[in-house]
């Protein structure tokens, strides 16, 4: 899994990757938080992502700033929470 602030280039490098057919294990995008939020939403984006969710997934890291917006959010890309 990949986690990084520059949005514009992976958003490119995962529609590359789909449109040539190719797999990845997920790209985590996001803009800066305050340290205690980042840290926050990725303990909370690595306790809940399974590797069968998060594969060849663009994910929004501010999706992740609640349990409960956690849990909607994989529910919507398919994964239990």
């Amino acid at each position: 899994m990949v986690v990084t602030y520059n949005q514009g280039d992976f958003k490119r490098l995962h529609e590359a990757w789909q449109a040539a057919d190719r797999h990845h294990c997920g790209i985590i995008v996001g803009h800066k938080l305050p340290l205690g939020v980042l840290i926050a939403c990725l303990e909370r984006a690595a306790r809940l992502l399974t590797p069968e969710v998060a594969q060849n997934q663009l994910l929004q890291l501010d999706l992740f700033d609640s349990e409960e917006r956690s849990r909607a959010y994989l529910i919507a890309l398919g994964g239990q929470p």
